[in-house]
Order: C-alpha cells, then structure tokens, then sequence
C-alpha cells in the first residue's frame, strides 16, 4: 500500500478506520 492517496481520500479512510475493529487496525495500520 505505497500509492498515494489524496487528502481528502485519507480523510475518508480515517473515518472508516473508526468503524473497524481494533484486531484489524493493528493488522492494517502499518501497511499505510
């Protein structure tokens, strides 16, 4: 997950990321 994303897209994954339980973060987050 090297592409770049657009701010506002960001914005809008962050959002998501809230709805996501923690297990999934933790597994996600450092592939951003």
């Amino acid at each position: 997950a090297k592409m770049y994303i657009p701010l506002e897209d960001q914005f809008k994954l962050q959002a998501a990321f809230r709805q996501i339980p923690v297990p999934t973060l933790e597994v996600r987050m450092p592939e951003l």
